[in-house]
């Protein structure tokens, strides 16, 4: 097995951080009655609009992990801002939150402009697509738990301080949960799998709701543009402790600009070459079909014994 190409952070860091930008970059700054009243006034209600997770929801007593959350961006600047505020309302005390914008050419920036001093580092150019600007940001990473949130979906309340408190009472190194995805302004839960080393090339997980140690992150595989969370879940996941958080932590979009989601010719061409270059480094994945029916069979187990899931 080929091992993937995969870009040096060392130069990435070098290339970005120049003599007006200091790191470890800073933490989000906090506010002992939250940063809904310092934040962008807005006629919107709930959340992520009137409401946020209260400070005092985090004891003083307990050393909070820094996690940082990085947000690529291109073009969505009508979703962007929901994403941003999502993140912030958290008020989580030990954040890092890292915006790399690929040159947007409508609201982005505007939206970018109205909350750069409350991130902690903000830029928008031109970039290799949205896997370059990923790793761009997580090379200034400096929290001990990653993730990233793309600019089109957002977090629930408070999914920050669960997936916290399940690092630090569990010791798991990778923690997912399960999703919503939101169509034509309705809710539909999507529940994730339990997965085992012997089904990681079986997909499925919700990208939004996956959070990982900065003790087994590695860079993210530039060249593809549709898998590159999958595959990243493949080569960083095998072997460490992996923990389930039956809680909706994120809200990812449907849309037809969504990859996932677009029945557009050229993105389905996207994905078949993306997995055409997996096969050439990993091979075919053997036995398919016996570990599909296994896994399947394994979550149906799941579902009528949810309990079962508590061991995960």
């Amino acid at each position: 097995m080929k091992n993937p190409p995969l870009p040096s952070y060392e130069q990435y860091k070098k290339d970005i951080i120049g003599n007006d930008i200091k790191w470890p970059l800073l933490t989000v700054k906090s506010c002992e009655t939250g940063l809904l009243s310092l934040l962008p006034k807005t006629t919107k209600r709930g959340w992520p609009w009137s409401e946020e997770v209260l400070p005092s929801d985090y004891s003083s007593t307990i050393r909070w992990p820094k996690i940082t959350v990085v947000s690529p961006s291109y073009n969505q600047g009508k979703y962007f801002e929901e994403t941003i505020r999502s993140i912030l309302l958290q008020n989580y005390p030990n954040l890092e939150y890292i915006i790399f914008d690929g040159g947007s050419n409508d609201e982005t920036s505007e939206v970018i402009n109205k909350y750069r001093n409350f991130v902690s580092f903000a830029r928008s150019e031109k970039d290799r697509g949205q896997s370059h600007a990923i790793n761009k940001g997580f090379s200034l990473a400096s929290g001990e738990i990653l993730c990233w949130l793309n600019s089109d979906d957002y977090f629930t309340e408070g999914a920050l301080k669960k997936v916290a408190k399940t690092f630090m009472e569990t010791g798991a190194q990778f923690i997912y949960g399960d999703s919503y995805n939101l169509k034509n302004e309705k809710l539909y839960p999507s529940i994730s799998p339990i997965i085992l080393d012997r089904y990681l090339s079986i997909p499925g997980l919700a990208q939004p709701s996956v959070f990982w140690s900065s003790s087994i992150h590695q860079p993210i595989w530039e060249e593809l543009n549709c898998t590159m969370d999958f595959e990243l879940w493949m080569r960083i996941a095998k072997g460490v402790k992996k923990k389930y958080i039956h809680e909706f932590l994120s809200i990812a979009r449907v849309h037809d600009e969504a990859k996932t989601y677009s029945s557009d010719e050229k993105m389905k061409e996207k994905w078949k070459e993306d997995h055409e270059r997996q096969w050439n480094v990993y091979g075919p994945i053997k036995n398919w079909d016996k570990l599909n029916r296994e896994n399947k069979y394994l979550q149906r187990i799941f579902t009528v014994i949810p309990y079962l899931k508590s061991f995960f």
